[in-house]
């Protein structure tokens, strides 16, 4: 995986973004995203002793290929048809 990422503090809260090159829609982003926004809470907590005011802010996620594998085409038009449910 290739990705940047960037904690910058506006004040009295953190602003986290990522980029990516590439990131499987259907299988990687559920654990992408749970992985950084906890990075993201560990980076807040590891920073309180120094910035105690600090709060978590805003976490954006880029991903420069956005995709969905042929294979899984099925597993996740079955997913999105549960949504009306």
């Amino acid at each position: 995986m290739h990705s940047s990422r960037q904690l910058a503090d506006q004040g009295r809260s953190s602003e986290f973004s990522i980029v990516m090159r590439s990131n499987d829609l259907s299988k990687g982003l559920v654990y992408d995203l749970t992985w950084f926004v906890s990075l993201m809470d560990r980076m807040v907590d590891e920073l309180k002793p120094t910035y105690p005011d600090l709060q978590k802010g805003t976490y954006t996620h880029t991903a420069h290929s956005m995709h969905i594998y042929e294979r899984d085409i099925p597993q996740m038009k079955k997913m999105l048809g549960r949504i009306g449910e």
